[in-house]
């Protein structure tokens, strides 16, 4: 192995590309596929497609999915008054995409549309799935559809809210966390 390739662990003897170099190539190509499609799908940032549904995400987070089809935002857009359901001011937040007939406030509305980062090998690369799309959640996350705005018969709590639907790994810890 040549003096540059074993400070950089770039490639082994056999000639094959090793782990950090190929995680960075998957993550440049990636990227790369993420601005493009962002870039080219309009004023939202998200062309039609870019969703991959709370179906995808139920094959590896079933207890996550369980947890949410029992939740008010499976039951957003159904929520809404039958006219209210073709305002896109309403559905804006009461829909996670109605191009691809996503209704009800599903996993991508608040964890970034998943076209890109749902394959598991990039789900178990915290900085790849971050980089390509995941959005971690804080309560501002929610405070943009929960606004002092939004109608509502009281002030949004995050504590509170969060209690109701808590899931994954945060659903341990404490709310606001």
């Amino acid at each position: 192995m040549g003096r540059c390739a074993s400070s950089l662990r770039a490639v082994n003897w056999t000639g094959r590309i090793t782990a950090p170099l190929g995680f960075a190539i998957s993550a440049l190509v990636f990227g790369a596929v993420a601005w493009m499609g962002a870039r080219e799908s309009g004023a939202s940032g998200l062309s039609q497609d870019e969703f991959a549904g709370p179906e995808t995400c139920r094959s590896c987070h079933q207890a996550e999915y369980e947890s949410w089809a029992r939740s008010p935002h499976a039951r957003a857009t159904n929520s809404l008054p039958e006219n209210a359901r073709r305002d896109p001011r309403c559905l804006r937040c009461h829909a996670t995409s109605v191009e691809q007939n996503l209704l009800g406030v599903s996993c991508e509305a608040c964890h970034g549309a998943g076209k890109y980062y749902w394959p598991s090998y990039v789900m178990r690369d915290r900085e790849l799935s971050r980089l390509v799309g995941l959005r971690d959640q804080s309560p501002e996350t929610c405070k943009t559809c929960h606004t002092a705005d939004a109608p509502s018969l009281e002030p949004f709590d995050y504590d509170k809210a969060w209690r109701q639907i808590a899931h994954g790994k945060k659903s341990q810890a404490p709310a606001g966390k």
